[in-house]
């Protein structure tokens, strides 16, 4: 079939086969209309003059399960796609800063506290996260070892945490320097390890500075070998593509056996909200050898490699479902600030996310939230969006705070006009990768 033999539909983000609808006596046909077509003239009713509430705050606030740690503002590396570089603007910059161990145990106490707090608001079972984020986390190792007993001394004290027995989560981001005399600690704890690794030597060293690429993969093989079983459980790899980059060289490194045993491999671009550096962010074009590739390994009836289906799911959102039926939801993935991350900094302030602007401080240590600046954040978000309703790319919209706020105020336009342009194209390309791959 052809890009004209489907019927897209916005309200929903779904890809329909044309002739499923226009068969009058399609039972599909009946069904889809009763499920989405017949909810989407109500899909953002209520965003125009919605006032937020202090309950669209409370309930997800509630929720909270994830805090992370800035453990420092130093690096070993200096990447050039870095949020923290002076390509980027509203940022903070590369310094000797460390968290304390005083400000790590003030956040500690504010998140349990908040958890039990709220305790009533929660709808998942008991399960939170602490991870570790910089610059170079593992430089300020003594602080991760501080935050790991004292997290599992905080759960054995508390009752009520006692009583649910909560699965506890470490995880951390690294760049896979220097880390031999820390590994077993890591293995111990259970963290889970992401590793920075861009690709093949040349283009690894390229982003991320000479010698880097055989520290790093050199860690990971010495993973894999000290315990493949955790190698397979909880290693991860991230990958950065910029632009200019031979997509297929990547595909063809990570396609490696050893890549294939990792847990997860996640495809990032850059992000350019910010960014002095255009020169980094991704064309289009640059996807089309890659599409080939994959069309030629279809005809040949050969699987897809896990960098393969990363890539694919980063180019079609696929683990994004956007649109939802209940008034007041924002388009794109926004979330209240402070909700799904809790961001803490070495000065013990808070943020939304690592990849935030510092002009959306939420709150500190000594304070807790700001919850009148969240507020206004969010009615900020909403009336920024009139236009979403009509947008044919709201189904895999992910804008949100880090992708468009920038100086203190939110601005989608550029993000939203890169979206439109890219949407047409990508929609091709997905109904030919469907077809081949039943993505």
């Amino acid at each position: 079939m052809k890009i004209e033999d489907y019927s897209y539909f916005k309200e929903s983000g779904l890809i329909i086969p044309s002739d499923l609808m226009q068969n009058p006596n399609s039972a599909f046909r009946d069904k889809f209309q009763e499920k989405f077509l017949n909810q989407s003239s109500a899909q953002f009713s209520s965003l125009p003059g919605y006032k937020v509430s202090d309950r669209d705050l409370t309930r997800p606030l509630g929720n909270l399960s994830s805090m992370v740690l800035e453990t420092t503002e130093d690096c070993n590396l200096s990447c050039r796609y870095c949020f923290y570089s002076k390509n980027y603007l509203d940022q903070r910059k590369k310094t000797k800063k460390e968290m304390s161990l005083d400000t790590a145990e003030s956040s500690l106490k504010f998140f349990f506290d908040w958890i039990i707090d709220n305790y009533s608001y929660r709808k998942d079972p008991m399960s939170f996260e602490i991870a570790f984020y910089g610059g170079e986390p593992t430089l300020n190792f003594k602080l991760i070892e501080f935050v790991v007993s004292e997290t599992k001394s905080i759960v054995s004290k508390e009752r009520v945490l006692r009583m649910c027995n909560p699965d506890i989560i470490f995880n951390i981001t690294t760049n896979g320097k220097d880390l031999e005399d820390k590994i077993d600690f890591f293995i111990e704890n259970e963290f889970y390890l992401t590793f920075s690794l861009d690709g093949p030597e040349l283009i690894h060293d390229g982003n991320r500075g000479k010698g880097s690429f055989s520290e790093v993969f050199s860690m990971l093989e010495y993973v894999f070998r000290k315990n493949p079983t955790y190698f397979r459980d909880a290693i991860k790899i991230n990958i950065v593509f910029t632009r200019n980059t031979d997509l297929n060289v990547i595909v063809d490194f990570f396609s490696q056996e050893l890549f294939e045993e990792v847990l997860n491999i996640n495809f990032l671009e850059v992000n350019p909200n910010g960014l002095l550096e255009s020169g980094l962010i991704n064309l289009s074009h640059e996807y089309e050898d890659f599409f080939m590739s994959l069309m030629k390994k279809a005809e040949n009836k050969i699987p897809l490699k896990k960098v393969e289906k990363s890539i694919l799911s980063r180019m079609f959102q696929l683990e994004c479902n956007n649109i939802k039926n209940y008034p007041g939801k924002p388009p794109g993935i926004w979330c209240v600030p402070g909700s799904v991350m809790l961001y803490v900094t070495c000065d013990g302030d808070f943020y939304g996310c690592e990849k935030v602007s510092r002009s959306f401080k939420i709150g500190d240590v000594s304070r807790g939230f700001d919850f009148e600046y969240i507020k206004k954040l969010h009615q900020e978000w909403l009336d920024s969006s009139p236009e979403c309703d009509a947008c044919i790319a709201q189904s895999s919209c992910i804008a949100c705070l880090a992708n468009v706020g920038l100086n203190g105020k939110i601005d989608k336009s550029l993000y939203c006009d890169n979206l439109k342009e890219m949407f047409q194209w990508r929609l091709k390309k997905y109904v030919e990768c469907f077809e081949k791959f039943a993505l």
